[in-house]
């Protein structure tokens, strides 16, 4: 039994050359539009977005592979979960930032690449790619300190 998978383009062709593009070991079985009428984002309306069914070119893969009884629509229930939770956190939509400060174990100038900032955040952590020291800081400060897996 196949499994549905969703894909963002503007035409139904297009949305199967991206799935055979990013797995190229599969076959189409079939395809149809997601229907996201009511979700309406900050931004606008949804990208068009399609449910294409898939399934592996070899019979004894396709077995062990994952399996949906209704491939078309557990497809849609995703991307309708997906953009719905999209509609109701626009913040999730903001991309994550960068941050440069000196490592405070190793003191040598450190990169990390974080989620979107929050009005609520909880406390992050995160690890010293230069040393691996572990590093926290706490809810509602700016400043890394010592601590995950210390």
């Amino acid at each position: 039994m196949p499994r549905g998978v969703m894909a963002t383009a503007m035409t139904r062709e297009d949305a199967e050359r991206q799935v055979l593009a990013e797995a190229p070991r599969m076959r189409i079985v079939s395809s149809k539009e997601i229907d996201l009428r009511g979700i309406v984002l900050p931004t606008g309306p949804p990208p068009k977005m399609w449910a294409v069914v898939v399934e592996h070119i070899d019979p004894e893969k396709e077995a062990k592979l994952l399996q949906h009884a209704d491939p078309e629509g557990e497809a849609e229930r995703e991307a309708r979960r997906l953009w719905t939770g999209l509609a109701t956190d626009p913040e999730s939509l903001v991309t994550g930032v960068i941050e440069e400060f000196p490592c405070p174990v190793c003191d040598q100038e450190i990169r990390l690449e974080l989620p979107a900032p929050r009005e609520a955040s909880d406390p992050e952590e995160a690890t010293c790619p230069k040393c691996g020291a572990g590093l926290v800081r706490p809810k509602g400060t700016l400043a890394w300190h010592v601590g995950a897996g210390e």
